[in-house]
């Protein structure tokens, strides 16, 4: 019967399913397998178009069918490249003469030119990919090949426009060759717990263990022991900046987060403050060879990531790199790298109480004045969900759950997982003009250009109230007073701190009028107004705008 099985099943055509959408913001995806013959057909001929108006495809399946998380890929169908020439540059010749003897679709992308070319390289596996285990196999395809690959493009839910091309543009380059699969193992049954190994995210973290949290935003009671060290009750927000350091105080409530990360801490103890070795769980590190552990402070009782295998950003600095347990939640939850110069200390602030309400440590309350997401709205459903969170993580602190929230577009990629900087805008227009949040004011950065100020336009946020902290006493109140417009004004936000804009608190009260209330009456200058912090950058760099985004911007709070 095994020859008879094989035989009937080789004969049937074999089929590789995809995930169609037209664009980011389209939630829904229509899946569809396709054999080599049609995906040749698909992906060899140029579309012309004046723009980047044509369908796109992400080369896997999901687990639902109005999703495009990475927490919810299912399997990977396709490895697909995407060349971009930057530092080596290759010709159509040059990157089939690599991939010979191997099945493969090359061709030009729609921004590529003569003088500067760039293809997207599709392969076949001989498997379905899982995506615990795409990242690797994709990263050492690559280097397999020996081919320079964008690196920003590694995630397992990347989408990919079909080939178009401008029509003004004649570089229009295509090829199929036919040959061997990529050999992909045949997914294995796991009788086991998940171990961390090589590259994870918080998705490949294993469900909680009876003795550990269920892992469910809000939910989840602290009480218990962590080796042997007492966990803390759950702290109740809204709380005070007090009995937050308190919380963080006790090694339980770091061990505690970890394990809900999925990170190791056996062996640290009463006798060790060390874990057991595991691998990177940094995105886009490959390492084979186990080089981190986890190191517990006995000066600040804190819980520190050690990584061997890093360099170290600043050339005075020696031994292993140190992450803070925040920071490596936040690149795993985003599933991007974030540098140690962005991650200043009001974004650590955000993750960390994140991180604390996501592993039930914090019971957050309920936001009860950010109106439901329309439905014409629901393409931007990510941020939507993403402000709440943050609205959540703020007004967690006393002082802070009246303040309106800073929210730049380059920390709404990295807080809610969104591709690209004209995405977030895009979405963060379409919950404006439906009413979702309010514009309030702006901060002006000292590099140039602008973040907006938000607030949730609830039915019920008739008042809000901005806090601004004064540093001397009230000897020079009539100073400040001055220098400060009177209370129901707008003030106009600077980041440079007054010398007397220290500690004392002032309250300034910010009233629903019509003209920062209504969005949809806002004109288009007024619409550049409100993001001028560099719209026009694609992708996330290394742009200081996130170095300020959660930074008390001075009368604003950490967000």
């Amino acid at each position: 019967m095994a020859g008879t099985k094989h035989a009937f099943l080789k004969a049937i055509e074999k089929t590789y399913p995809l995930t169609f959408v037209d664009d980011e913001r389209d939630l829904h995806t229509e899946e569809l397998a396709l054999t080599k013959a049609q995906l040749v057909e698909i992906l060899t001929h140029h579309q012309k178009a004046t723009d980047k108006s044509v369908p796109a495809y992400i080369p896997g399946t999901f687990n639902s069918p109005k999703t495009k998380a990475i927490e919810e890929v299912r399997q990977l169908s396709l490895l697909v490249y995407d060349v971009d020439c930057k530092t080596t540059t290759y010709t159509l010749s040059q990157l089939e003469s690599k991939l010979e003897g191997y099945a493969h679709i090359i061709h030009s992308t729609y921004s590529a030119t003569y003088e500067a070319p760039r293809w997207r390289v599709i392969l076949f596996p001989s498997n379905p990919i899982q995506p615990e285990d795409f990242h690797k196999v994709y990263v050492e395809t690559a280097k397999r090949f020996n081919i320079e690959i964008d690196q920003t493009c590694t995630n397992a839910n990347r989408l990919f426009y079909l080939p178009s091309v401008n029509v003004l543009n004649d570089f229009v380059f295509s090829t199929f060759n036919d040959g061997k699969d990529i050999a992909i193992k045949e997914p294995k049954i796991k009788t086991k717990k998940k171990v961390n190994r090589g590259y994870v995210s918080l998705s490949s973290v294993s469900e909680c263990s009876k003795d550990r949290l269920p892992c469910q935003f809000g939910k989840a009671s602290s009480n218990g022991s962590a080796n042997g060290f007492v966990v803390p009750p759950a702290l109740k927000a809204p709380f005070t900046k007090e009995q937050f350091d308190e919380l963080l105080s006790h090694p339980g409530t770091w061990l505690r987060a970890a394990e809900y990360m999925g990170l190791p801490v056996e062996g640290i103890g009463s006798k060790s403050n060390y874990s057991k070795s595991f691998s990177s769980v940094i995105p886009g590190v490959e390492d084979r060879k186990p080089s981190c552990s986890l190191g517990l402070l006995s000066d600040t009782t804190r819980l520190v990531y050690f990584a061997f295998n890093e360099v170290h950003e600043t050339t005075l600095s020696s031994g292993p790199v140190k992450f803070d347990l925040a920071h490596i939640f936040a690149m795993m939850k985003c599933g991007r790298r974030i540098p140690q110069t962005e991650f200043k200390s009001g974004m650590h602030k955000a993750w960390l109480t994140r991180l604390l309400i996501d592993s039930g440590l914090i019971i957050p309350q309920p936001v009860t004045d950010l109106p439901e997401l329309p439905t014409d709205a629901k393409s931007a459903e990510r941020l939507y969900v993403g402000f709440k969170e943050l609205l959540q993580c703020k007004r967690a602190f006393i002082d802070q759950i009246d303040d309106p929230t800073a929210f730049s577009l380059t920390f709404a990629c990295y807080w809610c997982g969104i591709g690209n900087r004209n995405t977030a805008k895009k979405y963060t227009q379409m919950l404006l003009e439906h009413g979702v949040l309010r514009f309030v004011d702006k901060i002006t950065l000292p590099r140039g250009g602008s973040i907006p100020v938000l607030l949730p336009a609830g039915k019920t946020t008739n008042v809000y109230q901005m806090r601004k902290r004064n540093s001397h006493k009230k000897s020079v109140e009539a100073e400040v007073a001055k220098r400060v417009p009177t209370a129901n004004t707008v003030r106009s936000t600077n980041t440079e701190r007054l010398p007397s804009e220290q500690n004392s608190c002032e309250v300034v009260t910010y009233a629903n009028r019509r003209e920062i209330g209504n969005y949809a009456r806002i004109d288009k200058l007024h619409d550049d107004y409100i993001f001028a912090d560099q719209s026009d950058v694609n992708w996330i760099e290394t742009d200081p705008a996130l170095n300020k985004i959660h930074e008390t911007p001075r009368n604003l709070g950490y967000g």
